[in-house]
């Protein structure tokens, strides 16, 4: 596992702390100018922009953005995560979301990894 994680990480970051918003701030631009984690994002996002056409209108909530960049592809999407960052409408943990019953159209989580190494997908109607 080791050798693979020295394979896979970029220079740029290397030695940095994960939980650094600087850290995070290098990851998007990596994924903006790098072809293939692009494609990567692009087919994640595919299967939002799948599930946002099918969903009444009204707010999605990007759970955990990071370096993400759905808003370039679906502006109506409320980018949050609990770092600050220059493209996040909103610095919050996902326990402590400011919004009412039923006020939420969707929420996407995909790949929040943090210290905790958790990586997961899902999603939640009707919140």
């Amino acid at each position: 596992m080791k050798l693979l994680k020295r394979l896979l990480i970029h220079e740029s970051v290397s030695g940095l702390d994960a939980d650094e918003p600087e850290t995070t701030e290098i990851h998007r631009e990596l994924v903006l100018r790098k072809p293939l984690l692009r494609a990567v994002y692009d087919s994640f996002y595919d299967e939002i922009i799948e599930t946002a056409v099918s969903t009444p209108y009204g707010p999605l909530v990007e759970l955990g953005s990071g370096g993400g960049y759905i808003q370039k592809i679906l502006p109506r999407v409320i980018t949050s995560d609990i770092l600050r960052l220059r493209h996040i409408n909103l610095v919050t943990s996902a326990e402590l979301l400011p919004f009412g019953n039923s006020s939420v159209s969707a929420f996407s989580i995909y790949f929040t990894i943090s210290k905790s190494r958790v990586s997961f997908y899902t999603r939640f109607r009707g919140a």
